[in-house]
């Protein structure tokens, strides 16, 4: 069962317009306590995060790594097998998706796909979505590697979702993936 969200339906994606040129596109001073109580419709938290999944997933295929930054808060923790890294800044997650797209042309893949599994609403307030993905790699419709099981967290941060931390989780026990989904 999935927690639904008590705001106005939020803005995903800022437009890259609302920013000043040249502005620093940190959006972390922005984030709130908790949604804005309005009785209109509600959106579950699974469709908000696959929502985000694929708007960040694009923008990385498409090497708008750019339109990367306007989705994340900062600091913002990604976690691999190589370890952890601290995104501090925008051109901090530049460089970071700059490399992650190389390395998936390395493999030779035709896409990437990152599947919501499931999400719910956490965070005393409510202003946060934990989730757990299924990541693909693919070339045509060969594996590159063995889809594995990420897990994620959004904030909402003024009406806006935003990514705040995603933990790759490779070929783990403790989130089997099941070659048949």
């Amino acid at each position: 069962m999935f927690l639904f969200v008590k705001a106005a339906w939020p803005t995903i994606i800022p437009t890259t317009s609302a920013l000043a040129p040249g502005a620093r596109n940190d959006y972390q001073h922005r984030c709130r306590s908790g949604p804005e109580l309005e009785e209109t419709p509600m959106k579950d938290a699974l469709t908000i995060y696959q929502y985000h999944l694929d708007s960040v997933s694009q923008l990385i295929w498409d090497r708008d790594f750019e339109g990367v930054t306007a989705l994340m808060t900062y600091p913002h923790e990604l976690a691999t097998a190589r370890g952890v890294t601290v995104v501090d800044r925008p051109e901090t997650m530049v460089d970071w998706a700059r490399e992650f797209r190389a390395h998936l042309d390395q493999l030779g893949a035709t896409s990437y796909h990152r599947v919501a599994v499931a999400a719910a609403i956490s965070g005393e307030d409510e202003s946060e979505i934990s989730g757990f993905h299924r990541v693909y790699v693919l070339s045509g419709a060969t594996h590159l590697i063995d889809p594995y099981i990420s897990e994620a967290t959004l904030k909402l941060c003024d009406g806006v979702w935003l990514g705040s931390g995603v933990r790759a989780v490779l070929r783990s026990t403790r989130y089997p993936v099941d070659d048949e989904a």
